[in-house]
């Protein structure tokens, strides 16, 4: 009997000897794992961010830094744009902050949207083109109610929870990241003043005197004139027609000012078929966009009777 207990006793300290190194190992892999950190970007020394998204069925296209600032470039397509995306995209994967570790094998990629035919890519390189970070974005989530997405880093098979929109940044397409605005934010008591020229003499112009809206020597009404300038107010269009390129003056003209003494201009070209306008805004030089007669060109281009 004794002999039997001694037995069971050794064969106990074993088992637990086992699974306290097991325990051991796990922990200090999942340690390891959670303490991984990924490249530090600075926004200031980056030259150029590539990427391929999910939503661009993988066509790729980038951000490069200019000497006059960023362009957003596609084959042969390049356009100025706001620094403001760049620099906030990369402030986003300057704080990425690791929620949990989803998985650490690659069979589990397809599940988050991770393999390579799924997943979206970003690189990022520095200003002399040596790659700072490569890592893949796939699916969204929730944890604690607070956004994460899952994303991983090129070369290594784990797949990391991260807080924050990153995935949902990568996966944009071009045009997502385009300036579509045709129009900003406007308050009625802040425009003075809306200037329309159309062909013929049906050109005329509104002007506001403190709180009276005048067409002309004639008092407007100042409920329609409101209506129109809040109908026009922060307009935007993804129907860009970056082959057209205008010639001669524009036959329509809509011009506002404001009382702070900004303002912008929309003009409209005849379009390629019946009905249809190409239309540009002094607050988005080098864009056209295409508009149907009842369309965005209806909005902004109404005739005198509207505030009569």
């Amino acid at each position: 009997m004794k002999y039997n207990n001694r037995l069971l006793s050794i064969l106990f300290a074993v088992l637990l000897g086992l699974v306290l190194i097991n325990e051991w190992a796990f922990s200090s892999r999942k340690a390891n794992t959670l303490d991984k950190s990924f490249p530090e970007i600075n926004p200031e020394e980056v030259g150029k961010i590539e990427i391929l998204a999910s939503a661009e069925s993988k066509t790729p296209y980038q951000f490069a830094r200019q000497d006059s600032g960023w362009q957003l470039q596609r084959e042969r397509m390049a356009i100025s744009i706001d620094s403001e995306k760049p620099i906030g995209l990369l402030n986003i994967m300057q704080t990425l902050n690791i929620q949990g570790l989803a998985s650490m094998e690659k069979d589990s990629w397809s599940r988050f949207e991770l393999s390579d035919s799924t997943a979206s890519e970003v690189k990022v390189y520095d200003r002399s083109d040596k790659l700072l970070a490569h890592l893949y974005t796939g699916k969204t989530g929730l944890i604690k109610g607070d956004k994460i997405s899952y994303i991983r880093e090129a070369g290594d098979d784990a797949v990391y929870a991260v807080r924050g929109p990153l995935a949902e940044k990568i996966n944009q397409s071009f045009v997502d990241w385009r300036n579509d605005m045709l129009s900003n934010y406007l308050f009625p008591k802040q425009v003075v003043a809306l200037s329309f020229k159309y062909p013929g003499d049906s050109s005329f112009t509104l002007s506001q005197d403190e709180t009276t809206w005048f067409l002309g020597e004639e008092e407007a009404d100042s409920v329609e004139t409101t209506n129109y300038i809040n109908l026009i107010s922060n307009l935007k269009s993804q129907d860009f027609a970056d082959a057209f390129q205008a010639k001669g003056k524009a036959p329509y003209s809509l011009s506002v000012q404001r009382s702070t003494g900004e303002g912008f201009t929309i003009e409209a070209y005849p379009g390629p078929e019946p009905d249809t306008y190409y239309l540009h805004s002094s607050l988005n030089e080098g864009s056209f966009f295409l508009s149907r007669a009842d369309g965005l060109f209806e909005k902004f281009f109404v005739s005198r009777s509207t505030f009569e």
